[in-house]
């Protein structure tokens, strides 16, 4: 992302747009994972329906949410809306690689 914002290349440009969605989908399948694995060790899965659609409608808030504040940055200038958009996608990223590093750590301890 910080890259749109200073890139001056075109090329460059084309193959971040193409790069950019696979990366944005990986926290997804870490996501995922992490969810089925909770519900299967807390003997959940009767209501796994019902636990991966509310998951499903807060992913659907926080994008409503994100893209509100993407438009609000927008107005701001858009150098400055790439650049706020990688520093939260560093810290989120972040965030999940904490938490799928203490979530495995004790599910090795568990077994």
């Amino acid at each position: 992302m910080m890259a749109f914002a200073i890139g001056q290349s075109t090329l460059l440009v084309l193959i971040i747009m193409v790069i950019m969605p696979l990366f944005l989908d990986l926290p997804y399948y870490v996501e995922s994972e992490m969810v089925n694995k909770y519900i299967d060790r807390y003997n959940k899965q009767d209501k796994r329906a019902t636990i991966l659609s509310v998951m499903n409608m807060g992913g659907n808030i926080l994008e409503v949410i994100f893209l509100l504040a993407s438009a609000c940055i927008a107005n701001i200038g858009i150098s400055v809306c790439f650049i706020v958009s990688a520093v939260l996608i560093i810290i989120l990223s972040a965030i999940v690689f904490l938490l799928s590093r203490s979530f495995y750590q004790d599910e090795s301890e568990n077994s």
